[in-house]
């Protein structure tokens, strides 16, 4: 099913629509993913799986930069391709796992995702990286 024709099409780099919306629009209608995890679409790799591959990154709550490879219509509204302006905004969804404070008494969050390009799908983050 075409994300696309669950509700409008939202353009993600349109501050007046917010990460919020974009979220709620990625993610809607999935019985587990009420949260989403926002990132930085910063190139396309490819035309084949259709509709199209990215590179995706976000940083976590140590400052370390992860990337993610997903397909451009799990990671955004818009039609990407070769030719889009990078880096936009992106989100995917993710579950919370835990919300703990760290030493200094930060807030952070464990969220389960996708599967990062180091084998990785757990990540410690800022509470400002999540659409909730």
């Amino acid at each position: 099913m075409d994300i696309r024709s669950r509700g409008p099409t939202l353009n993600a780099n349109d501050e007046t629509h917010g990460w919020r919306n974009i979220a709620i629009t990625l993610i809607e209608g999935r019985a587990d993913a009420m949260t989403g995890l926002k990132l930085s679409i910063v190139r396309y790799i490819s035309d084949d799986p259709q509709p199209g591959i990215v590179e995706c990154q976000f940083q976590d709550a140590y400052g370390r930069r992860w990337s993610l490879i997903e397909k451009t219509a799990v990671v955004s509204l818009d039609e990407l391709d070769a030719h889009s302006i990078y880096p936009r905004q992106g989100v995917t969804e993710c579950k919370i796992v835990q919300r703990f404070s760290d030493a200094a008494g930060q807030q952070m969050i464990r969220v389960n995702t996708i599967e990062s390009v180091e084998g990785v799908t757990q990540f410690d983050v800022l509470p400002e990286s999540l659409v909730e």
